[in-house]
């Protein structure tokens, strides 16, 4: 395939964001693909939300990210001001 041959999609807006999932979905395919051939059967693309909610039920924080070959690959991660720096963890 020549360079003179391709174009490029910019996606800008919501509506374009949206109207390009199926080439999402190409991406990801050809990089499982890839990564399968390169270093065997792992498992990718597995999706982990996490919201941490106050006693409104309301959303004050999380996590969103992806299991990828293994890794932990965190996309969204965010907790409300006045949340932060505080010990949470729960043994």
């Amino acid at each position: 395939m020549d360079s003179h041959d391709l174009s490029f999609q910019i996606c800008r807006t919501q509506e374009e964001m949206r109207a390009a999932q199926e080439a999402e979905m190409v991406l990801i395919e050809g990089l499982g693909n890839n990564i399968i051939q390169q270093i065997g059967n792992v498992e990718l693309g597995k999706s982990i939300k996490i919201f941490v909610r106050n006693n409104s039920d309301e959303v004050v924080g999380g996590v969103i990210a992806n299991v990828f070959g293994g890794w932990v690959y965190i996309s969204l991660l965010w907790i409300e001001e006045s949340l932060r720096n505080r010990d949470m963890a729960h043994g």
